[in-house]
């Protein structure tokens, strides 16, 4: 359900990479990329159908997490109450995260130190991409690096 879920959010996935995947076949780099991201992306690991519906329930339907009121192992997780550094980042083309509504979510946790920042890609391609490495692990790294010193 999951996987169906999510190529039905991204109708052009049957059309748009073997198109690309033609106009690209003598780019070695490219094929290799697109092979290891689409047999990643395609290796579900099932879980049960109720954890499913719980997930759709808590996280889409109800906004618990939101909301302040999702439970995770008999304790509330409240974003409101979070006082920890934050950083988030959120892909310019998703449906599945937006970026409203991870910056939202980032909005409501209490701590004064967090940041919010849009980089460029898709849900995927954001850490798995070909543009991850210029765009969204220097970040990382650069928001990580004071914290290990």
């Amino acid at each position: 359900m999951v996987k169906a879920g999510f190529k039905l959010l991204q109708t052009d996935h049957g059309i748009s990479p073997p198109h690309q995947s033609l106009w690209n076949l003598w780019n070695d780099k490219y094929v290799e990329g697109f092979t290891a991201l689409n047999k990643w992306a395609n290796e579900y690991v099932a879980f049960p159908g109720e954890f499913f519906r719980q997930w759709v329930r808590d996280f889409y339907q109800d906004n618990k997490l939101y909301r302040g009121e999702l439970r995770v192992g008999g304790r509330s997780v409240r974003p409101a109450r979070s006082r920890v550094r934050r950083s988030s980042s959120a892909p310019r083309r998703t449906t599945i995260a937006p970026p409203d509504c991870v910056r939202a979510l980032i909005d409501a946790v209490a701590s004064r130190d967090k940041e919010y920042v849009e980089l460029p890609g898709g849900h995927i391609s954001l850490i798995a991409g070909r543009g991850a490495s210029v765009h969204c692990w220097p970040k990382v790294s650069g928001w990580l690096g004071p914290l290990s010193s």
